[in-house]
């Protein structure tokens, strides 16, 4: 028979294991949770805080580039430009459309192209560009590229007209990749010559782009313009509703993790309760007592945030492999925000042991 003491510590290492693996994968979900909320953010303004301009002029009632629809005649670059602070006005054509490769596959891709030829974007690192492509060219995005293999050399198709690769761009978005064509070949593409989708405008004094903006409208009534930091914001209502799910995650996370380190420390208090009632009658402190089971549930959730966070990088790794598309954006600032949460997390869970401690009785202990 295997002795008490021995069965006792294979409990406690058994305990250990499993508070530590559930902390662990609480703090993987977190990470990967915000991590796939941070991509969506980036996608959806990458362009937005790519291109040098400090305001974007769009279609009245446009109010981002993916979820409304904007046609500007190009003669409204001209009466933009007039404005007073304004230095230069870059045009852009794009949109969402579908390509057949040539071995008769379907790709689809966001479509962008400039008005201004690669000069204009002298100021800007544009997605990684080194150049705008000519006419019957296309560089494509790496996402692209990962999910169909198509590559430099390729050719592809959308109705009659058809596009050599290349170039890729170096940009690493998950979720949307931007590829680039010739301008006039995009407004023939989506049948749009002699109109644009957005003006990006760039100021002599970045400072007065809401009070530019606030001009633009006022002379040209048929338009609305943003400031950099508006139209940002304004591509990322369209997140809102993903966001109480997210939060809804979270919490589960958070909890179940906090639940496994109290349950556990719990259980360990109780078993070894004797203990603690021999070290109150010799005089230690509630406040030491209360010292050891933070220790130990601080332990815990150091530990499964530890192992929990190069968890989330390979896995997150792994599954780029298999599903291009996903792309988890980790920030430091992310990763900091959830150590806090798994020390706030053993806090919380050392609650219910702490009362436990606390009603211990040295006298009815050993009694017992």
């Amino acid at each position: 028979m295997v002795p008490v003491a021995r069965r006792n510590l294979m409990a406690e290492k058994t305990s250990f294991v499993v508070a530590v693996g559930g902390v662990a994968f609480a703090v993987f979900l977190i990470i990967i949770i915000m991590g796939i909320y941070l991509e969506f953010r980036r996608t959806f303004t990458a362009l937005n805080d790519d291109v040098p301009a400090e305001v974007w002029v769009v279609q009245d009632g446009a109010f981002d580039m993916f979820h409304s629809d904007s046609t500007l005649p190009e003669g409204v670059a001209q009466s933009v430009a007039q404005v007073p602070g304004v230095r230069s006005v870059q045009k852009l054509v794009g949109g969402q459309t579908s390509f057949r490769t040539e071995e008769g596959g379907s790709v689809r891709a966001y479509v962008v192209a400039f008005g201004g030829g690669a000069g204009a974007m002298a100021e800007g690192n544009v997605m990684g560009l080194q150049g705008m492509p000519g006419p019957g060219e296309m560089i494509i995005s790496d996402l692209l590229t990962r999910q169909s293999g198509v590559g430099v050399g390729d050719r592809l198709r959308a109705g009659e007209h058809e596009f050599v690769v290349v170039g890729t761009t170096s940009e690493d978005l998950g979720f949307r990749g931007f590829s680039f064509l010739n301008f006039q070949d995009a407004q023939s593409l989506f049948a749009q010559e002699g109109m644009v989708n957005y003006l990006a405008v760039s100021l002599r004094d970045p400072s007065q782009a809401q009070a530019v903006a606030q001009t633009i409208e006022a002379r040209l009534p048929s338009v609305a313009a943003f400031t950099r930091e508006e139209f940002a914001d304004s591509s990322r209502k369209e997140m809102s509703s993903f966001e109480p799910i997210l939060a809804v995650l979270m919490v589960l996370a958070f909890v179940v993790g906090a639940t496994v380190i109290s349950l556990t420390i719990y259980t360990t208090t109780v078993e070894k309760a004797q203990e603690f009632g021999v070290m109150k009658a010799l005089g230690a402190s509630a406040t030491q007592l209360y010292r050891i089971v933070l220790s130990q549930s601080f332990v815990l959730g150091l530990v499964g945030f530890a192992i929990g966070v190069p968890m989330a990088f390979g896995v997150s790794n792994l599954i780029e492999r298999f599903v291009p598309e996903f792309v988890a954006l980790f920030e430091w600032q992310a990763i900091a925000a959830v150590l806090v949460a798994v020390l706030a997390m053993s806090l919380v869970a050392a609650y219910l042991p702490v009362r436990r401690i606390a009603r211990i009785e040295p006298a009815v202990v050993f009694r017992a």
